[in-house]
Protein backbone atom coordinates (compact mmCIF):
# COMPACT_ATOMS: atom_id res chain seq x y z
CA UNK A 1 0.00 0.00 0.00
CA UNK A 2 3.17 2.32 0.56
CA UNK A 3 5.02 1.51 -2.44
CA UNK A 4 1.37 2.15 -4.20
CA UNK A 5 0.66 5.43 -2.35
CA UNK A 6 4.66 6.26 -2.99
CA UNK A 7 4.37 5.79 -6.75
CA UNK A 8 1.18 8.03 -6.42
CA UNK A 9 2.83 10.30 -4.72
CA UNK A 10 5.58 10.53 -7.43
CA UNK A 11 2.80 10.93 -10.13
CA UNK A 12 1.40 13.63 -8.40
CA UNK A 13 4.32 15.64 -8.05
CA UNK A 14 5.58 14.87 -11.42
CA UNK A 15 2.25 16.15 -13.16
CA UNK A 16 2.17 19.37 -10.77
CA UNK A 17 6.05 20.36 -11.89
CA UNK A 18 4.75 19.44 -16.04
CA UNK A 19 2.04 21.89 -15.38
CA UNK A 20 4.11 24.49 -13.42
CA UNK A 21 6.71 23.86 -16.59
CA UNK A 22 3.86 24.41 -19.00
CA UNK A 23 2.32 27.43 -17.21
CA UNK A 24 6.13 29.17 -17.59
CA UNK A 25 5.88 27.73 -20.88
CA UNK A 26 2.87 29.75 -21.42
CA UNK A 27 3.76 33.26 -20.04
CA UNK A 28 7.27 32.67 -22.23
CA UNK A 29 5.23 32.28 -25.26
CA UNK A 30 2.67 35.66 -24.59
CA UNK A 31 6.01 37.76 -24.17
CA UNK A 32 8.53 36.33 -25.59
CA UNK A 33 8.77 36.15 -29.55
CA UNK A 34 11.25 33.73 -30.45
CA UNK A 35 8.86 30.91 -28.44
CA UNK A 36 6.34 32.21 -30.19
CA UNK A 37 7.96 31.94 -33.36
CA UNK A 38 8.26 28.49 -32.56
CA UNK A 39 5.15 27.38 -31.68
CA UNK A 40 3.92 29.11 -35.25
CA UNK A 41 6.69 26.36 -37.01
CA UNK A 42 5.46 23.25 -34.80
CA UNK A 43 1.68 24.01 -36.37
CA UNK A 44 3.09 24.94 -39.43
CA UNK A 45 5.12 21.86 -39.47
CA UNK A 46 1.90 19.57 -38.11
CA UNK A 47 -0.19 20.67 -41.02
CA UNK A 48 2.24 20.15 -43.52
CA UNK A 49 2.59 16.58 -42.61
CA UNK A 50 -1.13 16.26 -43.01
CA UNK A 51 -1.46 17.67 -46.14
CA UNK A 52 1.79 15.93 -47.30
CA UNK A 53 0.00 12.62 -46.81
CA UNK A 54 -3.30 13.63 -47.75
CA UNK A 55 -1.92 15.05 -51.58
CA UNK A 56 0.06 11.47 -51.82
CA UNK A 57 -2.31 9.41 -51.45
CA UNK A 58 -4.86 12.04 -53.97
CA UNK A 59 -1.98 11.77 -56.10
CA UNK A 60 -1.55 8.15 -55.98
CA UNK A 61 -5.38 7.44 -56.24
CA UNK A 62 -5.83 10.21 -59.54
CA UNK A 63 -2.74 8.01 -61.07
CA UNK A 64 -4.44 4.76 -60.50
CA UNK A 65 -7.43 6.52 -62.07
CA UNK A 66 -5.60 7.59 -65.22
CA UNK A 67 -3.72 4.15 -65.96
CA UNK A 68 -7.65 2.59 -65.54
CA UNK A 69 -8.81 4.62 -67.92
CA UNK A 70 -5.78 4.57 -70.40
CA UNK A 71 -6.36 0.78 -70.79
CA UNK A 72 -9.78 1.56 -70.92
CA UNK A 73 -9.49 3.57 -73.90
CA UNK A 74 -7.81 1.04 -75.91
CA UNK A 75 -10.92 -1.09 -75.87
CA UNK A 76 -13.03 2.68 -76.49
CA UNK A 77 -16.41 1.15 -78.70
CA UNK A 78 -16.28 5.19 -80.88
CA UNK A 79 -12.91 4.99 -81.95
CA UNK A 80 -11.06 1.15 -81.39
CA UNK A 81 -9.05 1.13 -83.83
CA UNK A 82 -6.95 4.15 -82.45
CA UNK A 83 -3.70 3.32 -80.72
CA UNK A 84 -2.30 4.66 -77.78
CA UNK A 85 0.37 7.01 -79.71
CA UNK A 86 -2.68 7.88 -81.81
CA UNK A 87 -4.97 8.92 -79.30
CA UNK A 88 -1.54 10.88 -77.19
CA UNK A 89 -1.04 12.71 -80.67
CA UNK A 90 -4.55 13.66 -80.79
CA UNK A 91 -4.72 14.94 -77.22
CA UNK A 92 -1.87 17.23 -77.57
CA UNK A 93 -2.93 18.16 -80.88
CA UNK A 94 -6.54 19.30 -79.55
CA UNK A 95 -4.56 20.87 -76.54
CA UNK A 96 -2.64 22.95 -78.78
CA UNK A 97 -5.55 24.33 -80.54
CA UNK A 98 -7.62 24.71 -77.58
CA UNK A 99 -4.21 26.96 -76.11
CA UNK A 100 -3.81 28.92 -79.55
CA UNK A 101 -7.74 29.94 -79.14
CA UNK A 102 -7.20 30.76 -75.47
CA UNK A 103 -4.54 32.79 -77.37
CA UNK A 104 -6.25 34.62 -79.51
CA UNK A 105 -9.27 35.23 -76.86
CA UNK A 106 -6.43 37.18 -74.78
CA UNK A 107 -5.87 39.45 -77.48
CA UNK A 108 -9.56 41.03 -77.11
CA UNK A 109 -9.07 41.38 -73.71
CA UNK A 110 -7.63 45.26 -73.84
CA UNK A 111 -11.17 45.79 -75.97
CA UNK A 112 -13.30 43.72 -74.31
CA UNK A 113 -15.93 46.09 -74.02
CA UNK A 114 -16.82 46.60 -77.58
CA UNK A 115 -15.85 42.70 -78.95
CA UNK A 116 -16.76 41.24 -75.93
CA UNK A 117 -18.87 38.34 -77.93
CA UNK A 118 -15.51 37.75 -80.18
CA UNK A 119 -13.75 37.43 -76.91
CA UNK A 120 -16.35 34.45 -75.41
CA UNK A 121 -16.35 32.90 -78.99
CA UNK A 122 -13.24 31.96 -79.26
CA UNK A 123 -12.90 31.29 -75.79
CA UNK A 124 -15.58 28.64 -75.97
CA UNK A 125 -14.07 26.91 -79.00
CA UNK A 126 -11.06 26.54 -76.71
CA UNK A 127 -12.76 24.82 -73.97
CA UNK A 128 -14.41 22.65 -76.68
CA UNK A 129 -10.88 21.79 -77.87
CA UNK A 130 -9.77 21.07 -74.32
CA UNK A 131 -12.97 19.12 -74.29
CA UNK A 132 -12.04 16.86 -77.53
CA UNK A 133 -8.33 16.41 -76.23
CA UNK A 134 -9.40 14.22 -73.34
CA UNK A 135 -11.63 12.55 -75.44
CA UNK A 136 -8.92 11.49 -77.67
CA UNK A 137 -6.48 10.55 -75.06
CA UNK A 138 -9.43 8.70 -72.65
CA UNK A 139 -11.88 7.74 -75.12
CA UNK A 140 -15.61 9.40 -76.18
CA UNK A 141 -17.58 6.80 -73.69
CA UNK A 142 -15.32 6.76 -71.09
CA UNK A 143 -14.52 10.51 -70.85
CA UNK A 144 -18.30 10.57 -70.81
CA UNK A 145 -18.92 8.20 -67.85
CA UNK A 146 -15.67 10.35 -66.46
CA UNK A 147 -17.65 13.32 -66.81
CA UNK A 148 -21.07 11.92 -65.33
CA UNK A 149 -19.50 10.69 -62.13
CA UNK A 150 -21.69 10.96 -58.72
CA UNK A 151 -18.41 13.08 -57.61
CA UNK A 152 -17.24 15.57 -60.37
CA UNK A 153 -21.08 15.92 -62.19
CA UNK A 154 -21.93 19.37 -60.21
CA UNK A 155 -18.77 20.67 -62.20
CA UNK A 156 -19.48 19.15 -65.06
CA UNK A 157 -22.58 20.51 -65.63
CA UNK A 158 -21.40 23.67 -64.54
CA UNK A 159 -18.67 23.80 -66.84
CA UNK A 160 -21.25 22.73 -69.90
CA UNK A 161 -24.21 24.92 -69.28
CA UNK A 162 -21.99 27.80 -68.72
CA UNK A 163 -20.34 26.73 -72.08
CA UNK A 164 -23.15 26.45 -74.24
CA UNK A 165 -24.77 29.68 -72.28
CA UNK A 166 -21.83 31.63 -73.84
CA UNK A 167 -22.04 30.38 -77.25
CA UNK A 168 -26.02 31.02 -77.20
CA UNK A 169 -25.66 34.31 -75.87
CA UNK A 170 -23.07 35.29 -78.11
CA UNK A 171 -23.94 33.76 -81.45
CA UNK A 172 -27.68 33.55 -81.33
CA UNK A 173 -29.08 36.12 -79.26
CA UNK A 174 -25.74 38.40 -79.24
CA UNK A 175 -26.04 40.22 -75.71
CA UNK A 176 -23.15 41.70 -74.29
CA UNK A 177 -24.40 41.85 -71.03
CA UNK A 178 -24.79 38.01 -70.62
CA UNK A 179 -22.08 37.14 -72.94
CA UNK A 180 -19.61 38.62 -70.28
CA UNK A 181 -21.42 37.04 -67.14
CA UNK A 182 -21.44 33.46 -68.99
CA UNK A 183 -17.38 33.62 -69.96
CA UNK A 184 -16.60 34.92 -66.65
CA UNK A 185 -18.35 31.58 -65.29
CA UNK A 186 -16.93 29.80 -67.87
CA UNK A 187 -12.93 30.67 -66.77
CA UNK A 188 -14.30 29.71 -63.43
CA UNK A 189 -15.66 26.44 -64.34
CA UNK A 190 -12.49 25.97 -66.96
CA UNK A 191 -10.27 26.40 -64.23
CA UNK A 192 -11.22 23.71 -62.12
CA UNK A 193 -11.87 21.56 -64.89
CA UNK A 194 -8.16 21.59 -65.93
CA UNK A 195 -6.76 21.09 -62.20
CA UNK A 196 -9.00 18.42 -61.90
CA UNK A 197 -8.48 16.14 -65.26
CA UNK A 198 -5.42 17.19 -66.57
CA UNK A 199 -2.86 13.79 -66.18
CA UNK A 200 0.21 14.52 -64.41
CA UNK A 201 -1.28 15.77 -61.18
CA UNK A 202 -1.42 19.10 -61.80
CA UNK A 203 -3.75 19.87 -59.03
CA UNK A 204 -1.27 18.49 -56.54
CA UNK A 205 1.53 20.88 -57.45
CA UNK A 206 -0.59 23.67 -57.57
CA UNK A 207 -1.30 22.69 -54.07
CA UNK A 208 2.23 22.41 -53.58
CA UNK A 209 3.09 25.75 -54.93
CA UNK A 210 0.41 27.33 -52.72
CA UNK A 211 1.57 25.86 -49.92
CA UNK A 212 5.44 26.32 -50.77
CA UNK A 213 4.39 30.10 -51.12
CA UNK A 214 2.23 30.56 -47.73
CA UNK A 215 5.29 28.94 -45.88
CA UNK A 216 7.99 31.76 -47.75
CA UNK A 217 5.44 34.35 -46.60
CA UNK A 218 4.91 33.03 -42.82
CA UNK A 219 8.12 34.95 -41.42
CA UNK A 220 6.84 38.09 -42.84
CA UNK A 221 3.14 37.91 -41.09
CA UNK A 222 4.64 36.95 -37.93
CA UNK A 223 7.28 39.33 -38.07
CA UNK A 224 4.40 42.23 -38.52
CA UNK A 225 1.68 40.39 -36.47
CA UNK A 226 3.30 40.16 -33.43
CA UNK A 227 2.00 41.34 -29.19
CA UNK A 228 3.73 43.60 -26.84
CA UNK A 229 4.33 43.12 -23.66
CA UNK A 230 1.17 44.62 -22.63
CA UNK A 231 -1.17 43.10 -24.92
CA UNK A 232 -1.77 45.75 -27.64
CA UNK A 233 -2.15 45.07 -31.01
CA UNK A 234 0.97 46.82 -33.14
CA UNK A 235 1.53 46.98 -36.99
CA UNK A 236 5.11 48.24 -37.22
CA UNK A 237 6.50 46.35 -34.49
CA UNK A 238 9.45 48.21 -32.70
CA UNK A 239 9.06 51.33 -34.46
CA UNK A 240 8.78 54.36 -31.95
CA UNK A 241 8.63 58.01 -33.18
CA UNK A 242 11.55 60.69 -31.58
CA UNK A 243 9.09 63.48 -31.52
CA UNK A 244 5.89 63.82 -30.63
CA UNK A 245 4.32 64.24 -33.81
CA UNK A 246 0.34 65.19 -33.35
CA UNK A 247 0.66 68.77 -33.73
CA UNK A 248 1.82 71.85 -31.43
CA UNK A 249 1.69 71.94 -27.87
CA UNK A 250 1.81 74.51 -25.37
CA UNK A 251 5.11 75.21 -23.66
CA UNK A 252 5.49 73.35 -19.62
CA UNK A 253 5.20 75.92 -17.24
CA UNK A 254 8.14 74.34 -15.14
CA UNK A 255 10.49 74.76 -18.33
CA UNK A 256 12.31 78.02 -17.31
CA UNK A 257 15.04 78.00 -20.39
CA UNK A 258 13.92 79.88 -23.71
CA UNK A 259 12.50 77.71 -26.44
CA UNK A 260 14.78 77.62 -29.70
CA UNK A 261 12.61 78.98 -32.38
CA UNK A 262 13.56 78.01 -35.78
CA UNK A 263 16.36 80.22 -37.66
CA UNK A 264 15.55 82.82 -39.74
CA UNK A 265 15.02 82.15 -43.55
CA UNK A 266 17.97 83.15 -45.87
CA UNK A 267 17.26 83.02 -49.72
CA UNK A 268 20.49 81.31 -50.96
CA UNK A 269 19.92 82.33 -54.45
CA UNK A 270 19.40 85.90 -53.18
CA UNK A 271 21.90 87.95 -55.51
CA UNK A 272 20.54 86.41 -58.88
CA UNK A 273 20.56 88.26 -62.02
CA UNK A 274 16.94 88.71 -62.41
CA UNK A 275 16.88 90.15 -58.96
CA UNK A 276 19.50 92.12 -60.28
CA UNK A 277 18.06 93.98 -63.06
CA UNK A 278 14.34 93.93 -62.11
CA UNK A 279 13.29 96.92 -63.23
CA UNK A 280 15.99 98.57 -64.96
CA UNK A 281 14.07 99.47 -67.69
CA UNK A 282 10.98 100.58 -66.10
CA UNK A 283 10.14 104.26 -66.85
CA UNK A 284 9.90 106.50 -64.15
CA UNK A 285 8.23 110.05 -64.99
CA UNK A 286 9.93 112.23 -62.53
CA UNK A 287 9.79 115.60 -63.72
CA UNK A 288 6.59 115.36 -65.68
CA UNK A 289 2.70 116.06 -64.65
CA UNK A 290 2.22 112.48 -63.97
CA UNK A 291 -0.51 112.20 -66.69
CA UNK A 292 2.04 109.69 -68.37
CA UNK A 293 -0.43 106.75 -69.76
CA UNK A 294 0.11 103.54 -70.25
CA UNK A 295 0.64 103.17 -73.88
CA UNK A 296 3.16 106.05 -73.56
CA UNK A 297 5.21 103.49 -71.65
CA UNK A 298 5.35 100.77 -73.86
CA UNK A 299 8.90 100.01 -75.68
CA UNK A 300 8.61 96.94 -77.67
CA UNK A 301 5.36 97.87 -79.55
CA UNK A 302 6.13 98.27 -83.33
CA UNK A 303 6.89 101.82 -84.75
CA UNK A 304 3.96 103.10 -85.87
CA UNK A 305 2.24 101.92 -82.52
CA UNK A 306 4.21 103.97 -80.42
CA UNK A 307 2.77 107.22 -78.57
CA UNK A 308 -0.32 106.57 -80.90
CA UNK A 309 -3.71 106.87 -79.03
CA UNK A 310 -7.19 105.39 -79.99
CA UNK A 311 -9.76 102.70 -79.47
CA UNK A 312 -9.37 99.38 -81.00
CA UNK A 313 -10.85 100.53 -84.72
CA UNK A 314 -8.24 103.26 -84.80
CA UNK A 315 -5.34 100.46 -84.02
CA UNK A 316 -6.77 98.02 -86.61
CA UNK A 317 -7.19 101.05 -89.00
CA UNK A 318 -3.46 102.32 -88.58
CA UNK A 319 -2.18 98.24 -88.45
CA UNK A 320 -3.97 97.97 -91.95
CA UNK A 321 -2.23 101.11 -93.16
CA UNK A 322 1.08 99.50 -92.12
CA UNK A 323 1.32 95.78 -92.34
CA UNK A 324 -1.77 95.45 -94.88
CA UNK A 325 -0.24 94.45 -98.17
CA UNK A 326 2.69 92.54 -96.27
CA UNK A 327 -0.08 90.22 -94.32
CA UNK A 328 -2.22 89.77 -97.53
CA UNK A 329 0.54 88.23 -99.55
CA UNK A 330 2.65 86.05 -96.64
CA UNK A 331 -0.06 85.55 -94.00
CA UNK A 332 -3.45 85.57 -95.77
CA UNK A 333 -4.85 84.29 -92.73
CA UNK A 334 -4.13 86.68 -90.10
CA UNK A 335 -5.43 89.49 -92.68
CA UNK A 336 -8.82 87.88 -93.28
CA UNK A 337 -9.34 87.62 -89.73
CA UNK A 338 -7.84 91.06 -89.41
CA UNK A 339 -10.32 92.37 -92.17
CA UNK A 340 -13.29 90.58 -89.95
CA UNK A 341 -12.46 92.02 -86.28
CA UNK A 342 -12.34 95.82 -88.89
CA UNK A 343 -15.88 95.04 -90.45
CA UNK A 344 -17.38 94.34 -87.13
CA UNK A 345 -15.47 96.99 -85.54
CA UNK A 346 -17.20 99.57 -87.69
CA UNK A 347 -20.56 97.82 -87.97
CA UNK A 348 -20.90 98.01 -83.93
CA UNK A 349 -19.45 101.44 -83.73
CA UNK A 350 -21.69 103.23 -86.66
CA UNK A 351 -24.94 101.55 -85.54
CA UNK A 352 -27.87 103.31 -86.44
CA UNK A 353 -30.32 103.46 -83.48
CA UNK A 354 -33.25 105.06 -85.13
CA UNK A 355 -33.68 101.71 -87.18
CA UNK A 356 -34.10 100.18 -84.61
CA UNK A 357 -36.50 101.95 -82.05
CA UNK A 358 -36.21 99.13 -79.15
CA UNK A 359 -32.64 99.85 -79.30
CA UNK A 360 -32.60 103.49 -79.17
CA UNK A 361 -31.05 105.45 -76.52
CA UNK A 362 -32.86 106.91 -73.14
CA UNK A 363 -33.26 110.65 -74.15
CA UNK A 364 -31.39 113.29 -72.39
CA UNK A 365 -32.31 117.07 -70.49
CA UNK A 366 -30.95 119.75 -72.27
CA UNK A 367 -28.93 120.53 -69.50
CA UNK A 368 -26.77 116.69 -69.34
CA UNK A 369 -23.88 116.34 -71.57
CA UNK A 370 -24.76 114.12 -75.07
CA UNK A 371 -23.75 110.97 -75.05
CA UNK A 372 -20.78 109.21 -77.22
CA UNK A 373 -22.03 108.43 -80.86
CA UNK A 374 -25.09 110.44 -80.43
CA UNK A 375 -27.02 110.95 -83.60
CA UNK A 376 -29.83 114.26 -83.80
CA UNK A 377 -32.17 111.50 -85.92
CA UNK A 378 -32.17 109.32 -83.04
CA UNK A 379 -34.38 112.32 -80.83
Amino acid sequence: MDAKFSRLQNFVNESNSNNNDNIQSWSRAIFSQDLFQTNIDRVQSFFNRRLDGSLSSSSSSSTDDLQILLQKGDNDPILPALSRKQRILGFMVCLVMGIFCMLLATLYIPVIVIKARKFALLFSFGSLFFLSSFSMLWGPTNHLKHLTNVDRLPFSISYLVTLICTIYYSVLVKSYFFTIIFALLQIGALIWYVVSYIPGGARDMLIRSILSKTNSNSQLTISIRTFKRFGEYVKGYGHEPKYYQGGYLPRAAHLKDPPNYLPPFIDPQEWTLEAATFGQNDYIDILGDENVEHWQLVRNAPFWLRGFQGNELQHLLRRLKFQGKYLEENQPQRYSDLITRIRYLMFKINFKHYKRPWLMRPTVGPNEPLPEYYDPRSS
